[in-house]
């Protein structure tokens, strides 16, 4: 059996419709097929707060917002749907707030009440309580009250700062270290002329260097030559002091080579000595005296 075209049709349509339900439910972050309990919520001002909007309790996501009304019953202020996780239990005296950033967007937090041991049944509503005006709301909650606790520091800080401001040390420190800047300066450019003149004073010095090196060698060669020299005439006469007093030719000669007249002047001046003390002893023995 033949399935009409209009029939392909129809069904195609009702599948695209459905997986385009899906689809967008999926992108706002609405679980289809998950099982939820269904809640309400009274609203003056919602702040920012549309479907789909998450809805958290202890910084976890819970549920979401599944649509938003205008309460006509009251003739103002909007009702919102919930669609909780079918696992949660709502506390009785438990609330709603709407929690804002400054970019703009909105999320409402679900605050439990520990105190409470009887819970909330699915379509029952949730206590409420409005956000503030947005950014505003942020600021007073958040900004104000870290502002107010750094304030005592803040104050102190500035007193201190004030006092050493005040302090006439101060200006004196900043007038040396002035001064002592200035003198700095005056250093620096010293070096810097002191440095560009050493540069022809180190090339006079290498100059120097190089002919204090030559001249050192030049003294040195002279030096030798002369004591070789000295030494070679010093060596001469030696030999030819030492081919004399070899030799018998010579009065040192004899002295050294010849014993007999070593003997000889050694018993003269044996005699010699013994002349003087003879003479020493006894001077009647060889000097007289007459007396006319």
């Amino acid at each position: 059996m033949k399935i009409k075209k209009e029939v392909q049709i129809g069904l195609l349509a009702i599948v695209a419709v459905a997986l385009g339900y899906i689809g967008v439910n999926f992108l706002k972050g609405i679980e289809v097929f998950k099982k939820t309990s269904t809640y309400y919520a009274h609203f003056d001002n919602l702040s920012g707060i549309s479907a789909a909007a998450p809805v958290e309790a202890s910084g976890f996501k819970v549920g979401n917002v599944r649509s938003v009304a205008f309460d006509y019953s009251r003739g103002y202020g909007a009702t919102l749907e919930l669609a909780l996780d079918d696992d949660m239990r709502i506390p009785v005296g438990s609330q709603l707030k709407i929690k804002s950033n400054p970019l703009g967007s909105a999320e409402l937090v679900l605050v439990i009440n520990p105190q409470s041991q009887t819970y909330l049944s699915e379509g029952d509503t949730i206590a409420s309580q409005d956000a503030g005006d947005g950014l505003l709301s942020s600021v007073s909650e958040k900004i104000l009250p870290a502002i107010a606790g750094m304030m005592p520091t803040i104050t102190n800080t500035l007193e201190r700062l004030n006092a050493l401001l005040n302090d006439k040390s101060i200006d004196s420190m900043l007038y040396g270290l002035n001064a002592s800047t200035q003198q700095l300066h005056g250093m620096m450019a010293g070096l810097n002329r002191t440095s560009r003149s050493l540069g022809p004073v180190l090339d006079n010095v290498g100059h120097m260097s190089s002919n204090l090196a030559n001249f050192s060698g030049q003294l040195s060669s002279m030096r030798l030559d002369s004591l070789m020299l000295s030494l070679q005439e010093t060596t001469a006469q030696l030999q030819m002091v030492s081919q004399q007093l070899r030799g018998k030719d010579n009065t040192a000669g004899l002295l050294l080579n010849d014993p007999s007249l070593y003997n000889r002047l050694d018993s003269l001046v044996g005699s010699a000595d013994r002349l003087m003390r003879d003479l020493q002893e006894n001077p009647k023995r060889y000097v007289h005296f007459s007396i006319f």
